[in-house]
């Protein structure tokens, strides 16, 4: 460790009994401290936070007739609700900032995203460090059923036929969106007045795969006669191997004020088998639904020490 004369900080002037007090002294040690607040260094501060993750996930029962729920509609009005009529509804639209490619989400409910929405509320100030999405698919087959058929969703998040403009039948999809947004401190009911914090979209889930590795036996040289052998147990995981895609948005730095409800929204497509006038939507097909699909957000924040 560096040797150091004293373990002051902000200043090298020492103003105690015995020692001279003066207008320059002062003037000098008033300067230090405005020179180190106006560019404090990280090792002041970084110890006063501490970090703290939000985990939260759904998981749709593998049955009929389940719904839509827990995502809704990001329009509101009579159109999906039968009641109210529209011009009692406060909030015509749950969440700005979903942009998707081709959709016209005013047109018609086949045009209409679905969000699935998380309020938090911060008592204190916080820093949004980092917000992680993971969609998880699996290769699970229902062998109960008459006719077996997949029950997790499986989708390869591609375009299907009829494009949209610029893609291609079999392109990577760009139809989802994150959205961080926070409710206005004097119109906390009113999604018009909301702070758009964080958000990302049009980019292409498939870029966003994790790795998948093969849990199941094989053969191998080293043991004898070469017969198989496996690596885990059960020897083979009943999903299939670990699969989908993670979303990692990092190193944020968001501050949130005080007394904040924060909405943190996963904006998926409209869930029609088609939609706009170009897109076939992958997302519901007849043999990978996405309602049958595992879905987690996990938002990392550091919180104050006091």
């Amino acid at each position: 460790m560096a040797y150091k004369k004293h373990p002051r900080e902000i200043t090298n002037q020492q103003f105690s009994t015995g020692t001279t007090i003066d207008g320059s002294r002062i003037d000098d040690a008033m300067s230090d401290a405005v020179d180190r607040l106006n560019d404090v260094p990280k090792s002041d501060i970084a110890t006063r936070w501490t970090q703290s993750q939000y985990v939260v996930g759904f998981s749709k029962p593998n049955a009929v007739g389940i719904g839509t729920q827990p995502f809704l509609p990001i329009k509101n009005d009579d159109a999906f609700t039968l009641d109210p009529p529209p011009e009692v509804i406060q909030n015509p639209w749950r969440i700005k900032a979903c942009d998707m490619i081709d959709v016209q989400p005013n047109a018609a409910a086949a045009n209409c995203q679905y969000a699935w929405t998380i309020p938090l509320y911060f008592a204190r100030p916080v820093i949004v460090d980092a917000i992680h999405v993971f969609l998880t698919k699996d290769n699970a087959t229902d062998t109960t059923a008459p006719t077996p058929a997949i029950v997790e969703y499986n989708g390869p998040f591609l375009y299907g036929a009829n494009a949209p403009p610029g893609s291609s039948t079999g392109d990577n999809s760009e139809d989802l969106s994150i959205v961080m947004h926070v409710d206005s401190p004097f119109a906390p009911e009113e999604r018009s007045q909301n702070d758009i914090e964080v958000v990302r979209n049009r980019f292409q889930i498939n870029r966003e795969n994790f790795t998948q590795i093969p849990w199941h036996s094989y053969a191998t040289s080293t043991n004898a006669g070469g017969s198989a052998w496996t690596d885990m147990l059960p020897a083979q995981y009943p999903g299939g191997g670990p699969a989908g895609s993670a979303i990692i948005l990092d190193d944020l730095n968001v501050p949130i004020h005080a007394n904040a409800r924060v909405r943190l929204a996963m904006v998926i497509p409209p869930l029609s088998l088609t939609f706009g006038a170009r897109i076939t939507n992958t997302w519901s097909s007849s043999v990978s639904t996405w309602d049958a699909a595992y879905y987690t957000m996990v938002l990392t924040v550091l919180e104050e020490i006091v």
